[in-house]
């Protein structure tokens, strides 16, 4: 399916289960999917890009439709927190028995999208 839909870089979350998964996809996908492995250091990273995405406009939602995915991505980014630890990382994460699984979805849409090359515009010859 990604391939019907003409995707370019996929990020993946190769942590624990989701390793074999974007194994997986690598074997189909080859270097469009970068599997991310979650550790203090690429959340600290995605966290910060997160941030930036948002203060810059850069990320965006959809409308807000109505949808329980709608609502279940807007209540996990409300609860979704995050602390600055030693040497500049930051820790972010849902508070203990709620979810930020659309969280780090946004957060590897964005870091998908980092590494995207730009669009090639066709330019005709000038007369």
């Amino acid at each position: 399916a990604a391939r019907a839909w003409g995707v370019v870089r996929l990020a993946a979350d190769a942590t624990g289960m989701g390793a074999p998964f974007t194994a997986r996809l690598a074997e189909r996908l080859g270097e469009a999917i970068e599997p991310v492995t979650f550790s203090v250091r690429s959340k600290s990273e995605m966290g910060f890009a997160l941030l930036a995405g948002a203060r810059s406009g850069r990320l965006a939602l959809y409308a807000n439709d109505q949808s329980g995915e709608a609502r279940t991505c807007r209540v996990e980014l409300r609860h979704c927190s995050g602390r600055l630890l030693q040497a500049g990382k930051m820790r972010w994460g849902a508070p203990p028995g709620e979810h930020d699984d659309y969280v780090a979805s946004l957060a590897l849409c964005l870091r998908a999208s980092q590494s995207v090359p730009a669009p090639r515009l066709a330019r005709g010859r000038s007369r």
